[in-house]
């Protein structure tokens, strides 16, 4: 373990003289992983609420949650040099017997894996299967504002792990949970195709507010954008007319790449209501300030509606790709900042820093808490980032 810029001790234990925080590297795969910084963020303040016995527990459960995603049969081809990200942005909680964690016909916006205990999986009041740990239910709430289709009730006391459809996009974990298959089985060729993007339109301050504020209201996005981004995709956004009776997005089109924003005209919202494609259903108008096409920003996967012009209108664009890359940006500023400190680093001066840092995430203990201890099993490279430690042997 190396603690501190300069000196490297070979064993012993490491004890927080005061409260320190450490730059961590898990050693699960030779590869480096990418944006598991960004979970360190929330991680951090987590623990920072919690004092010394708030940052033992959620070290402990942090370690407890990496062990058992390697036993998870959903993400086996999930990448291991991931896995750390995956465990910051879960969080554990447990449920009595008899607990319904879902309701059939409830909207749902997270997904659980069993870690301990089991479920009854129930539709219409009957009991049509179980789960156990190592299962998981609920992931077509991390795609869509989908209603459950079934409810889970408790059989035993039960410890889930808990990932919200907010921490799952802004982690970028759309792109590497197994439920990626789903978005490459329609994804027509999957993020390799071209992607048209034109060049930014000239805004003026009116236009720029109705934008951004577009973007803070959405349900989806407002979780995962901050004014900076909200800025960054205001300024590169593209506006285009159409015309009344215009189809600008289509039900089922598999090329889906972009994301609208109503300024004048409006809109209206059809999906398909029964067995025929003919049979579909108004289930809204929007107009001036409202938006629609959001999942396109977040993974390929068909069009779940079809969207047309009802009189001569403008649209503002935003495309996937321009989405993605303001994300990364902001991830880069906590990066750049790690690489500062590996910098400082002697034992790592012949190593490619920015990928270090991209696999590095925070961690937080409070004055007198352990860190390591002499004669533990070893898989953890720790980084003092502030805070005194001593060593003891």
């Amino acid at each position: 373990s190396h603690l501190g810029s300069s000196r490297h001790w070979a064993s012993g234990p490491g004890v927080a003289e005061k409260s320190a925080a450490l730059l961590v590297q898990a050693s699960l795969s030779s590869s480096m992983g990418c944006g598991a910084s960004a979970a360190g963020a929330s991680y951090r303040a987590h623990l920072l609420d919690g004092g010394k016995k708030g940052n033992e527990e959620a070290n402990a459960q942090y370690f407890d949650t990496m062990k058992f995603l390697l036993k998870v049969p959903l993400l086996a081809k999930f990448p291991r040099d991931q896995h750390p990200l995956l465990a910051y942005a879960l969080t554990q909680q447990t449920f009595k017997k008899g607990h319904v964690i879902v309701n059939q016909g409830d909207d749902g916006n997270e997904f659980f894996l069993i870690m301990v205990g089991e479920a009854a999986v129930l539709v219409d009041q009957k009991q049509v299967s179980s789960l156990k740990a190592g299962d998981h239910f609920g992931e077509a709430a991390l795609l869509a504002n989908e209603k459950r289709n079934a409810t889970i009730k408790t059989t035993t006391r039960t410890e889930v792990l808990k990932l919200t459809r907010e921490d799952f996009i802004k982690h970028g974990l759309n792109d590497l949970l197994g439920l990626a298959n789903r978005r490459e089985a329609v994804g027509g060729g999957g993020d390799d195709r071209k992607i048209v993007v034109k060049e930014p339109t000239p805004k003026t301050p009116e236009q720029s507010k109705l934008l951004a504020q577009a973007l803070r209201d959405h349900q989806y996005l407002s979780g995962v954008l901050d004014e900076e981004k909200i800025s960054a995709l205001t300024e590169t956004s593209w506006q285009e007319k159409v015309a009344s009776g215009e189809r600008v997005i289509t039900a089922g089109d598999t090329k889906a790449d972009y994301f609208y924003i109503v300024e004048q005209g409006s809109f209206e919202i059809r999906v398909v209501g029964g067995d025929s494609a003919e049979d579909v259903d108004v289930v809204s108008t929007v107009g001036c300030g409202c938006s629609f096409g959001e999942l396109a920003l977040l993974y390929l996967a068909p069009r779940a509606a079809t969207i047309k012009a009802l009189e001569d209108s403008l649209v503002w664009v935003i495309d996937r790709r321009t989405f993605k890359n303001a994300l990364m940006k902001a991830t880069e500023k906590r990066i750049n900042s790690y690489v500062e400190v590996l910098e400082k680093v002697e034992i790592l001066a012949q190593s490619n820093k920015t990928e270090l840092a991209q696999a590095l995430v925070e961690m937080h203990f409070s004055r007198d808490e352990i860190i390591i201890a002499q004669g533990q099993m070893g898989s953890t490279l720790y980084i003092l980032w502030e805070g005194e430690v001593a060593v003891q042997k």
